[in-house]
């Protein structure tokens, strides 16, 4: 589309796949150096490339992983590990049984035989002292 040449731009990321710099190289050069110590192959087929098309001249761009001297190939077949259908019946399922366990969790966990016996301590210590110390239910004056 562009009327010019096209630019060749090398899009450097790191590890975590945050852009740290855009390094543009010419197409018959067989490596470009990037911060003085670091130099990448230029290998422009077969690789992932994405193109932007202008008016005087187009822009592709290339990835590259600051680790490694060769471009990323993205254009490969690749089958997933899990299908999309499997996946959605899998969270589904886990968000109710998180749902089961929350249901669970909340009065059934305090009544056990320990608790009961210390809050029924509890109220007889307070019925014993709010009564004025007998257990008649007859205060002395």
């Amino acid at each position: 589309m562009g009327f010019f040449k096209k630019s060749h731009i090398a899009l450097l990321f790191d590890d975590r796949g945050e852009l740290l710099a855009k390094k543009s190289f010419r197409r018959k050069d067989d490596f470009f150096t990037y911060d003085g110590e670091r130099k990448f192959n230029i290998i422009l087929q077969n690789t992932t490339a994405f193109e932007k098309f202008g008016i005087l001249w187009n822009t592709k761009y290339y990835f590259y992983n600051i680790n490694n001297p060769n471009p990323l190939v993205l254009n490969k077949k690749l089958e997933p590990i899990l299908n999309s259908k499997i996946y959605n019946v899998m969270l589904e399922t886990k968000v109710a049984r998180d749902l089961n366990d929350l249901t669970k969790s909340t009065l059934s966990q305090l009544m056990t035989p320990k608790n009961i016996i210390i809050v029924l301590a509890i109220l007889g210590a307070v019925y014993y002292f709010s009564s004025g110390g007998t257990l008649t239910g007859t205060s002395t004056p």
